[in-house]
């Protein structure tokens, strides 16, 4: 018994649930998978509205969520385009 608990740290089994992603972390992880890089995910943040400025971080939040929709939804339109 004592050996296989010796090996349990090193598989990084655990009973307790990882930590779930926020909404923006999850949306970054999809853009990753359609080929987004994060620098591309940032430049786009920046260049759709450079002189906006956002009260408060919740609406800060909702501005980066949505844009990173607007990309990951022109990513998936130009692999369609692209398949044709």
């Amino acid at each position: 018994m004592n050996f296989l608990r010796a090996g349990q740290p090193e598989s990084q089994l655990h009973i307790r649930p990882k930590a779930s992603l926020t909404p923006k972390e999850q949306l970054r992880a999809i853009a990753r998978g359609f080929g987004l890089s994060p620098e591309e995910a940032a430049e786009l943040l920046t260049s759709s509205e450079p002189h906006r400025t956002d009260a408060s971080l919740e609406k800060r939040e909702e501005h980066e969520i949505r844009i990173l929709c607007d990309a990951i939804a022109e990513r998936i339109k130009e692999m369609i385009l692209a398949s044709r």
